[in-house]
């Protein structure tokens, strides 16, 4: 993020100045909050000057991330769909947006199929700040969880299957994570990974290819 913004100035320097630079100065500026939620309730002399003076533009730049965001979840809805319907699987997929405790925006789809085995089971894109992603500065995880009163006889052997096709090469995704429990009343076996190719559209084919993957090992044994 730091070195986002040092080359953004350099940029802005040796450039005439237009609108899109300060799009693109509230896009960084975005990620950091998003990268350090605490920071989002303190705004300082600079930033409350740049809304002051720019007020139409960031809104437009706020309604481009809206946009961004809202295709995310339209294009993971028809990833989702189409990776069940490969197996013959003709469901609708309710989504679900929240934005995590470290900062990460989540976007949840639930099939409704997966829904009459396992109660509130999902697939989650996690969008986020990332210098190392490739093709920009947002990075994407893929999530999956599944309530653990439902598969609690097979939880061993799907864990061992994630790891087996996690290590493999017939997959979009890779993991070197592994699966976890986390809430309260309600108990959740989560699974993380990621994509081969760290980009938008990557992250995208592992989102349909991982929720191919939790139908077969997960949701059709049951």
């Amino acid at each position: 993020m730091t070195q986002a913004l040092a080359l953004y100035g350099t940029e802005v320097a040796v450039q005439p100045f237009s609108k899109w630079q300060v799009f693109y100065s509230e896009f960084l500026q975005h990620l950091r909050t998003l990268g350090n939620p605490a920071r989002s309730r303190v705004m300082d002399q600079e930033a409350r000057t740049l809304v002051l003076q720019n007020f139409q533009l960031l809104k437009q730049a706020g309604e481009l991330l809206q946009q961004f965001e809202e295709e995310l979840l339209q294009e993971g809805v028809s990833r989702v769909t189409s990776a069940l319907a490969g197996d013959g699987i003709d469901t609708a997929v309710a989504t679900r947006s929240q934005t995590w405790s470290n900062g990460y925006r989540a976007l949840r789809f639930f099939p409704a199929n997966w829904a009459q085995t396992i109660p509130e089971a999902n697939i989650t894109l996690a969008y986020f700040q990332d210098m190392d992603a490739a093709d920009g500065v947002v990075g994407f995880e893929i999530f999956l969880y599944l309530n653990r009163t439902f598969i609690q006889e097979r939880q061993e052997a799907i864990e061992n299957a994630f790891h087996e096709a996690g290590a493999s090469n017939r997959y979009a995704w890779s993991c070197a994570e592994k699966p976890w429990v986390e809430g309260g009343k309600t108990s959740y076996l989560g699974f993380k990974v990621w994509a081969n190719s760290y980009t938008r559209e990557g992250a995208l084919q592992a989102l349909g290819e991982f929720a191919q993957w939790a139908q077969v090992t997960a949701l059709d044994s049951h």
